[in-house]
């Protein structure tokens, strides 16, 4: 029962009181071969978001130059509500250690069009890149970013 659950753990009901993850450990020679379980969750509130989010950025770490374009594909949350003009994805792509207004690629796109960015990466120099990506609404809100390093390499069409 989750109130043994509770009291073993010694926190009070507290940080019960939003759990984002259940995962059972179920040892297969404890049971007989056919045994069903029935699992009973009871009085769960599904929660709806109140702006999207980024769950995760799908990129390369490594890319070889030169190269046109860098896709970025997005995963996802709470995008249940967005309609066109309402939010928008924006990018930046920028030499490690230096602002990305000074230096990099910038781009933005409205989210009801999708979460793939395709970045122009045709002026790239070889080195570490910071690649931010971020949700805002029209009026400029900001609904979260994530970062992630890529290290563009010089390919064999690179002239040093």
């Amino acid at each position: 029962p989750i109130r043994e659950l509770i009291d073993f753990v010694g926190q009070g009901e507290e940080p019960w009181h939003a759990i984002n993850k259940v995962q059972f450990f179920i040892t297969e020679r404890h049971y007989a071969h056919d045994t069903s379980f029935t699992f009973d969750v009871a009085e769960v509130k599904l929660l709806r978001f109140k702006a999207p989010m980024i769950r995760d950025i799908e990129a390369p770490r490594y890319a070889m130059l030169p190269r046109a374009v860098l896709p970025v594909a997005l995963t996802l949350m709470g995008t249940g509500s967005v309609k066109p003009g309402t939010h928008s994805l924006t990018a930046t792509l920028s030499p490690l250690g230096e602002q990305p207004a000074k230096a990099g690629i910038a781009h933005s796109q409205d989210l009801a069009a999708g979460s793939t960015l395709l970045l122009d990466t045709a002026g790239l120099r070889p080195g570490a890149y910071s690649l931010k990506v971020g949700i805002q609404t029209a009026d400029g809100t900001d609904c979260g970013s994530k970062t992630q390093t890529i290290q563009f390499l010089p390919g064999p069409l690179v002239e040093n």
